[in-house]
C-alpha cells in the first residue's frame, strides 16, 4: 500500500536544509544539478517553478501550486548532508560541485528527512575544489560564507562517495579541519524572506480587492436583474390589464348581442318578456315584416333574431328595430268581423 503524500503547508520562518549545486569556473554561478539551464541568481530568492516534465503533467507547464504533493516539483533539500545521497545530484568532471545550506521557506512539503520547498537561497557554502578563487567569487557575489579547500574536507569526508571529488577520497585530514557548525540565518536572508512575504502580501491583497469588486459587480448585475423581472411583471400585469379593458368594452359595445347573464346562468326565461316578443313577432309577421329585414336593421344574426323574438334573449336593440320597423310600416287594421 503507498504511503500517503504530505500535505503542503505555508510555513512561517525559515527552515534549514543540505543540497548541491554545480558551478563552471569561468562563469562562477550556482545552477541546480537538475533542470542546469537554471541559474540561483545573487542576492534573490530562487523560486521554484514546476515545467510540467513528471508523470503527471508531461510536456506542459503545470498549473498548480508548487511544490504539489502529487509533483515532484519544488526545491529539494535533506536534513543533514549524510543523507544527500537519497537524492539522485550527479555531476560532471568540467564542473565544480557545490554542497551547502540552504534557507527555505514559503509554500513548503516536509518529508521524513527532508523538504520541498517555494523559496530558496543559500545560506553556507562548501565548493569541493581547491581554487579559491572560484570560492571567492561565489562568497562576493552571494554574500555568504563559502568554505574551499582544505576548509571544505571535513564536510566531503562524510558525503556519499558519487559527490566526493575524485582524488580526494584516500586524504588523510588534518588536524585543523573541523565539521563547520550549523550557521544562524543571515541577515540578508532574512530580509529576502520578509520581501518575499510582504510580495505575497500584497499580491494576496491586491486579489482580495479584486474578488471583492468582482463581488460588486456581480451584486449590482443582480439588483438590475431584479429590477428587469420586476419591470417584467409589471408590465404583463398592464398588459393584462389593459386586454380585459378592452374585453369589457367589446361587450359594453356589443350590448344585448352578448348572452345575458340571465340565460348564461341558465335561469328560465322571464314570462312577460315572452309573451312580449310573442306578440311583436305576430305583429311583424302581420305587417310582412320578415326576420332578415330585422337582423339588417339591427345589426345582427337572423338566428339572434330568431331567439330573440322567441324570448330567449333580453335583445333591448332587437326589439328596439322591430318596433321602429312597426312604425315605419303603420300599425295593421283589425279585421272586420
Amino acid at each position: 500500500m503507498a504511503r500517503p503524500q504530505p500535505e503542503p503547508e505555508k510555513r512561517i520562518g525559515i527552515l534549514t536544509g543540505w543540497r548541491c549545486w554545480t558551478v563552471l569556473r569561468e562563469e562562477g554561478l550556482l545552477r541546480p544539478i537538475w533542470k542546469r539551464g537554471l541559474i540561483w541568481k545573487p542576492r534573490q530568492p530562487f523560486e521554484a517553478l514546476c515545467a510540467g516534465d513528471d508523470t503527471k503533467f508531461p510536456n506542459r507547464v503545470a498549473v498548480h501550486p508548487v511544490p504539489d504533493k502529487a509533483c515532484h516539483c519544488g526545491l529539494w533539500a535533506v536534513c543533514h548532508p549524510m543523507l544527500l545521497q537519497e537524492v539522485a545530484w550527479d555531476w560532471k568532471a568540467d564542473e565544480t560541485l557545490v554542497v551547502g545550506q540552504v534557507a527555505l521557506w514559503g509554500r513548503v512539503i516536509e518529508f521524513e528527512r527532508g523538504w520541498r520547498a517555494q523559496f530558496g537561497y543559500p545560506t553556507h557554502l562548501y565548493a569541493l575544489t581547491d581554487d579559491e578563487l572560484l570560492a571567492q567569487t561565489l562568497r562576493e557575489r552571494y554574500q555568504v560564507p563559502v568554505a574551499g579547500g582544505a576548509a571544505a574536507w571535513a564536510l566531503e569526508r562524510i558525503l556519499p562517495p558519487n559527490l566526493r571529488a575524485p582524488g580526494r577520497a584516500d586524504r588523510e585530514p588534518s588536524a585543523d579541519e573541523e565539521m563547520p557548525a550549523v550557521p544562524f540565518a543571515l541577515a540578508g536572508v532574512v530580509e529576502m524572506v520578509q520581501s518575499t512575504e510582504f510580495t505575497q502580501l500584497e499580491r494576496l491583497r491586491e486579489d482580495l480587492r479584486a474578488a471583492q469588486h468582482k463581488l460588486e459587480d456581480s451584486r449590482a448585475l443582480l439588483r438590475i436583474e431584479r429590477e428587469r423581472l420586476r419591470l417584467d411583471r409589471e408590465n404583463r400585469r398592464i398588459d393584462l390589464e389593459r386586454m380585459r379593458l378592452e374585453v369589457e368594452r367589446a361587450a359594453v359595445e356589443a350590448g344585448p348581442a352578448q348572452p345575458s347573464a340571465t340565460r348564461r346562468r341558465g335561469r328560465a326565461p322571464d314570462p312577460a318578456s315572452v309573451e312580449r316578443a310573442a306578440t311583436i313577432k305576430a305583429r311583424l309577421i302581420e305587417a310582412g315584416i320578415s326576420q332578415d329585414t330585422l337582423a339588417r336593421a339591427a345589426v345582427v344574426t337572423r338566428s339572434y333574431v330568431c331567439h330573440a323574438l322567441s324570448g330567449r334573449h333580453r335583445a333591448a336593440r332587437v326589439m328596439a328595430c322591430a318596433l321602429e320597423l312597426l312604425r315605419q310600416a303603420g300599425a295593421p287594421k283589425k279585421r272586420a268581423k
